[in-house]
């Protein structure tokens, strides 16, 4: 990971180095890239020391990045010194452009090799297949919810169902923060400034709508993994108990995608109720709750369209079942990027959401919604049909 960290950081210096920067400002440009992601390499290194399971280990090495960016944004924003208690914050203090300086990075050194030893000694002090903190052994006698494989799989994903939800709450929030100070942020940045006029509509609108793409995007995350689940649980030789008792394959693959699809929802009404409460609070607007949260709804079809991608990959080449991140890093570099990169429109059109009305933008539009979620139940329907035709593993 932080071999990958470097070499990241490498790229970003030559693509700096392009734009005609210095090559001490690509080389300070890149290191900050580079120690970020050391930090958070070092952080993920202890996560997997203190907890047993690779998926906690991930939430926990998540939620520790959400809260670094939210107080990064949130400090930017108010001019305050929250943002040097974020290790994004320490990476952008270098101010390349104006007063290039290099210690900023040292907290981020100091962080990472502190980090990486306190990963170290924890891995002499737990049992192998274990962590630090032991896990609570569960309840001697089931719950009546697990006698059907909708009740196993909403047991199964219901922590990241929360986890998800209050991530991309609190996403919202910090998007909504910042949605006061637009005007003189934009007046200040003329890339900005040209972010949001390739988005059209007034800054405030441009601004809401990249934010609801980027709360789809986020559930996105949520769903791709929550499908796969059900391939890693059968590659790790759990499904076999459950398909040993009177249950079809097409009720235990349905179950998941139920779960998924509800989360799907869930997930994304959650960070339009954040971004719309503090829109609401910043701007004096107590409607913009509901309308954000309506709005939000716009990103389900394109979500569910992965959703259904995922579950053919599933289904036909679970091999190849990683296509589906690739897919969803695709729509991520199309959502927040596509409008400065200005990218062929048989490209962008890879991704769902680049099918999507911009709303609030533009008004609904219902002919492209519908186009989508037909998609993604035809997708969904050849996934389980091939998840009920082949070996299993």
């Amino acid at each position: 990971a932080v071999a990958a960290s470097v070499a990241v950081g490498f790229g970003v210096a030559a693509s700096v180095l392009a734009l005609g920067f210095s090559g001490s400002q690509a080389l300070l440009y890149g290191a900050s890239v580079a120690a970020l992601g050391v930090v958070f390499a070092a952080v993920g290194a202890v996560a997997a020391q203190l907890v047993g399971h690779a998926r906690t280990a991930s939430g926990a090495a998540l939620s520790v990045l959400g809260v670094a960016f939210a107080l990064r944004a949130v400090g930017d924003v108010n001019d305050s010194l929250l943002s040097w208690f974020s290790p994004v914050g320490w990476s952008q203090q270098v101010e390349l452009a104006t007063s290039p300086r290099w210690w900023p990075l040292a907290l981020s050194t100091v962080t990472g090799l502190v980090l990486l030893i306190v990963a170290a000694a924890l891995v002499t002090r737990r049992d192998v297949g274990s962590g630090v903190l032991a896990s609570r052994p569960g309840p001697a006698v089931a719950s009546r919810r697990l006698s059907s494989p909708l009740g196993l799989a909403w047991r199964l994903q219901r922590g990241s169902v929360l986890a998800w939800t209050v991530a991309i709450f609190a996403l919202g929030v910090v998007f909504g923060s910042v949605s006061g100070d637009l005007e003189s942020l934009v007046a200040d940045n003329p890339t900005l400034a040209a972010y949001f006029a390739a988005t059209g509509g007034s800054v405030t609108d441009a601004f809401l709508a990249t934010s609801l793409v980027l709360v789809g995007l986020g559930a996105a995350g949520f769903a791709v993994g929550s499908v796969l689940r059900l391939h890693g649980e059968e590659t790790q030789g759990r499904l076999d108990q459950v398909l040993a008792t009177a249950v079809s394959r097409v009720r235990v693959a349905g179950s998941g995608l139920v779960v998924a699809v509800v989360g799907v929802v869930v997930v994304v009404s959650a960070g339009g109720l954040g971004l719309g409460l503090t829109e609401a609070v910043v701007g004096g607007d107590p409607g913009a709750v509901a309308r954000l949260v309506s709005q939000s709804w716009v990103q389900v079809p394109a979500v569910l369209v992965l959703v259904g991608l995922a579950t053919t990959l599933v289904g036909l080449m679970p091999r190849a079942s990683v296509l589906a991140w690739v897919a969803m890093s695709w729509s991520l570099v199309v959502g927040w990027l596509g409008g400065v990169l200005s990218l062929p429109s048989w490209a962008s059109g890879l991704s769902p959401f680049d099918h999507l009305p911009t709303v609030p933008v533009e008004p609904v539009s219902w002919a492209p919604l519908l186009v989508l979620l037909l998609l993604a139940v035809l997708l969904a329907a050849v996934g389980l049909t091939g998840y009920r035709r082949r070996d299993l593993a």
